[in-house]
C-alpha cells in the first residue's frame, strides 16, 4: 500500500501550507508516496524505494532531496513547488525527475547524475552538479545556467546534455568575469545541445565547450543576444537565426557557424 498526503474530507485546508514531510537520513520507506494536497516542505535525507507523486492544484513551497528516491519523482498538471533543491548525493533513479506543473526554481548540485523531464513550466533552472546530467526540455524554461566543473571518479565530467523540442529564454554556460578590471570568465563543464527548440532571449557561453546546433528564436520586438566570451569558449555548432528574428552576437572565441533560416 502507497503512503498518501491528502486533506481531509469536507475540510477546509489552511491558505498558508503548514504540512511537513521528513524521511531521515538513514530511515527507508519501501512505498511509493502521493501527495495530493498542499505542503509547506517534503524532504528526503534516506531512501524512498518507489515513486513520489505531485498531484491536484495544491502547492508545496520547498522540496529537499539529499537521498535516493529509487522510483523518481512527478509533479503533475497544475501542481506548484517553490524550489526544488537536490544536493548532496541526491538521486531519483532511473526515472528522474518529471514535472508537467509549474517550479519556479529548480537547483541540482548533486554528485549523482541524474535525468530531468520538463512538460510544464520551470522559470529558472540552476546545474552546478560535478556529475554527468541530462535535463530534456519539451515545454518552456525562463532561464538555464549551468556551472558545474569536472569532478572526479567514474562519471563525473560535469557534463549537460540539454534535450527537448522547448524553447528556453536564455542559456547561460559558465561564470562571467568579476572584478574591476574584470577578469577571466570561469568555465564549466562541456553542454551537448541536442535540443531542438529555440533560445528566445540570450546565449551566453563562458569559456565552455557547446557542441550542437542551437536556434535562436526572438520574441516578437525583441532581439537574441549571443555572447561567447573568452578565448577557450568554443560553440561546436551552427547558430541559426529563424525566420522574423534578430540576433547580436559578440564572440571572443569560436564558433563553427551562422545562419539565416
Amino acid at each position: 500500500m502507497n503512503i498518501m498526503l491528502s486533506d481531509a474530507p469536507n475540510t477546509t485546508p489552511p491558505t498558508t501550507p503548514t504540512t511537513t514531510f521528513i524521511n531521515g537520513a538513514g530511515a527507508s520507506i519501501a512505498q511509493s508516496v502521493e501527495v495530493e494536497k498542499s505542503l509547506d516542505r517534503f524532504t528526503n535525507e534516506g531512501t524512498i524505494t518507489g515513486n513520489v507523486s505531485f498531484s491536484g492544484n495544491h502547492t508545496t513551497n520547498t522540496l529537499n532531496n539529499t537521498g535516493t528516491i529509487t522510483g523518481g519523482v512527478n509533479v503533475g498538471t497544475g501542481y506548484t513547488i517553490g524550489t526544488v533543491a537536490n544536493s548532496g548525493v541526491g538521486n531519483f533513479g532511473t526515472a528522474g525527475f518529471t514535472n508537467s506543473g509549474t517550479i519556479n526554481t529548480f537547483s541540482n548540485s548533486s554528485t549523482v547524475a541524474n535525468t530531468f523531464t520538463n512538460s510544464g513550466t520551470i522559470n529558472t533552472f540552476e546545474n552546478s552538479s560535478t556529475a554527468n546530467n541530462t535535463l530534456t526540455n519539451n515545454n518552456s524554461i525562463g532561464s538555464i545556467t549551468h556551472t558545474g566543473i569536472a569532478g572526479t571518479g567514474t562519471g563525473n565530467n560535469a557534463t549537460l546534455t540539454y534535450a527537448g523540442t522547448g524553447n528556453v529564454g536564455s542559456f547561460t554556460a559558465g561564470t562571467a568575469p568579476t572584478g574591476t578590471p574584470p577578469g577571466n570568465p570561469t568555465g564549466a563543464g562541456d553542454v551537448t545541445w541536442n535540443n531542438t527548440g529555440n533560445v528566445t532571449g540570450s546565449l551566453t557561453n563562458n569559456a565552455t565547450t557547446i557542441n550542437g546546433d542551437i536556434g535562436l528564436q526572438s520574441a516578437k520586438g525583441g532581439s537574441v543576444s549571443v555572447t561567447n566570451a573568452g578565448a577557450t569558449a568554443n560553440i561546436n555548432g551552427t547558430l541559426t537565426k529563424k525566420t522574423n528574428s534578430t540576433a547580436t552576437l559578440e564572440n571572443e572565441g569560436t564558433i563553427a557557424g551562422f545562419t539565416n533560416e
